[in-house]
């Protein structure tokens, strides 16, 4: 069982009530974020929340709970579940607001390169962090039962959006790219474009265009930068990481420090 603070008091629920692959996940009418909290440090908290409830304000869904008192349910529901490493989930329904944590687990592995695939798929409402999220949960399993670390989302042109849980970025000729819209405005991704300084470029990139790329990376809030190896049976670069990939890795690890004490 699960503590869960629901409007602000504890209550149990079941593992298979509340992940993402449950009906919880599947409503129309819901907003979620996922923050990490990694060595008892909850990261970019601010970020999380700011694009918590601008999404709630998209979609006309009201919270009745403000900011700190968010913040205060948060830090309730890390000490809560004691392990120094979690995700916290926020999911706000009509009338309702879900605050609770679970055990990050990460294999460092991944930071080696991971094997990525294509799916066609396009969310209904890309730029808001929806619980109608069955399209992007079939995605993820999709990638799983075929061996794969995540799907990227193309449409039927084959033009790449962004990952099931996930942003894309690729470097051509020593410059970073990444698609500008039509996608989920994800904190890493914003992280990443707010602090580094050379350019990265808006531009689209297709499927039959894999072959021309150097490297290839996608960014995630429970993982950060994560270098990308392979796409279907396409090997990407000459290494793992690759050299601007793992330059941002590095610069994203002292921005959370940074950030984040």
């Amino acid at each position: 069982m699960i503590d869960v603070l629901i409007n602000g008091k504890w209550e149990k629920k079941k593992p298979s009530e509340l992940g993402t692959h449950s009906n919880c996940f599947y409503n129309s009418k819901g907003i979620y974020e996922t923050i990490k909290v990694g060595g008892n440090k909850i990261f970019f908290i601010d970020e999380h929340l700011q694009r918590f409830f601008d999404n709630a304000s998209r979609i006309d869904l009201p919270c009745k709970f403000k900011k700190d008192e968010i913040k205060n349910q948060i830090n309730l529901s890390v000490k809560k579940h004691q392990t120094s490493n979690q995700l916290i989930r926020l999911i706000l329904f009509p009338q309702k607001l879900l605050v609770f944590s679970e055990t990050l687990n990460i294999d460092n592995k991944i930071y080696k390169g991971v094997k990525i695939m294509t799916f066609l798929a396009k969310r209904k409402n890309p730029e808001i962090k929806s619980t109608d999220n069955k399209l992007a949960s079939i995605a993820w399993s999709a990638a799983k039962e075929s061996g794969y670390f995540e799907s990227i989302l193309i449409d039927k042109q084959e033009t790449i959006y962004e990952g099931s849980r996930s942003n894309f970025f690729w470097v051509k000729n020593n410059t970073i790219f990444t698609k500008e819209k039509n996608i989920l405005p994800g904190i890493t991704r914003q992280i990443i474009l707010n602090n580094y300084s050379s350019n990265i470029c808006y531009d689209t990139l297709n499927v039959k265009d894999l072959n021309y790329i150097n490297e290839a990376f996608i960014t995630q809030t429970s993982r950060g930068v994560i270098p990308v190896k392979q796409i279907n049976n396409i090997s990407i670069g000459r290494s793992s990481p690759g050299e601007k990939t793992a330059e941002l890795m590095l610069l994203y690890n002292q921005w959370s420090d940074r950030v984040n004490k």
